[in-house]
């Protein structure tokens, strides 16, 4: 154990590429405002990373293209530069020590075990006591409810009135019908007179149709002409390129030496990130990348011309 402290301690830390390209730099006699100058960064970019200070800096892609061309003003070959950059940045793999540890076994004891048994519990329970009280349920019987249904005909109000012998003050059946011969001889009551059933007649929604509304189809959005363009990566270099309609046609690091042919809707908008190591033919002619340049990066559009004077298809 005494040993391995030992060790830890004198063991050297990890320098990064900075100091190099410090020293690199003091011994050409160069300042850092002729540096940022010629590299078409900041100062504090150029003492950033000197100072292996890469935190206000953008992200790694744009860093190994900052100490590339910072290698390449010095004279310095960039490989050794870029792989101290790579063991600086690299984040040591400490071990899990958590995985080997055996984990702990869960018994019918445990609070979860306990809550899902409860829980399952309460549900079997709350079923049971459902079908309990639906289980005397029946359905109706439809020739009980038709016969509930029916409506109830009252008897004749008696009301005073004259009788035949000129009397008055007996009571005398409403709306009475006089009783046939032959009832009254036998005793027999006279039959009740079937009342009228008058049907209601319920007036059906009238539906009036809606005028048809046509909808016109959209307008397809006219595409212009196609433009055909090829990229030769010198040194490695971010490109993002796109066209009229969006379409990414290119979006991805291009390494060095690499050729690409492109080809979409006019215009196209280009996007470099080390714009110094990049050559691009537009209609068989190179293209000033340069009058674009944004320190290390370019953005420009081709075929703005050819969109607006070209008949689109």
């Amino acid at each position: 154990m005494t040993t391995s402290h030992s060790e830890s301690a004198t063991r050297a830390p990890i320098r990064g590429p900075g100091a190099q390209l410090a020293q690199a730099r003091a011994d050409l006699h160069l300042a850092h405002e002729e540096v940022a100058a010629k590299l078409h960064l900041a100062t504090r970019q150029i003492q950033a990373l000197e100072q292996d200070d890469y935190s206000s800096l953008p992200g790694a892609t744009y860093v190994r293209g900052y100490l590339k061309s910072y290698a390449l003003l010095l004279g310095l070959s960039p490989e050794p530069i870029l792989e101290a950059h790579t063991r600086l940045t690299a984040v040591p793999v400490s071990p899990d020590f958590r995985t080997i540890a055996p984990q702990k076994e869960i018994t019918s004891r445990h609070h979860q075990v306990r809550f899902v048994t409860y829980f399952m519990a309460a549900i079997v329970i709350g079923l049971a006591i459902a079908w309990w009280q639906g289980r005397d349920v029946r359905p109706p019987n439809p020739l009980l409810a038709a016969r509930d249904s029916e409506p109830v005909i009252a008897a004749p109000e008696a009301v005073p009135g004259v009788d035949a012998n000129g009397e008055t003050g007996r009571p005398v059946a409403a709306l009475t019908a006089p009783a046939p011969a032959d009832a009254v001889a036998t005793g027999n009551k006279p039959p009740v007179p079937a009342t009228p059933t008058v049907a209601a007649t319920v007036n059906a929604p009238v539906v009036v149709p809606l005028p048809t509304v046509t909808v016109p189809a959209p307008l397809s959005k006219p595409a212009g002409p196609r433009i055909k363009m090829v990229l030769h990566a010198d040194q490695d270099s971010w490109a993002d390129i796109r066209d009229a309609r969006q379409t990414k046609l290119l979006y991805d690091t291009v390494p060095a030496g690499r050729s690409i042919t492109l080809e979409g809707v006019a215009p196209v908008s280009i996007f470099l990130g080390n714009a110094a190591g990049v050559r691009l033919d537009y209609n068989g002619q190179d293209v000033d990348i340069a009058r674009y340049k944004r320190g290390m990066m370019a953005r420009f559009t081709l075929g703005e011309e050819e969109a607006a004077v070209l008949p689109v298809r």
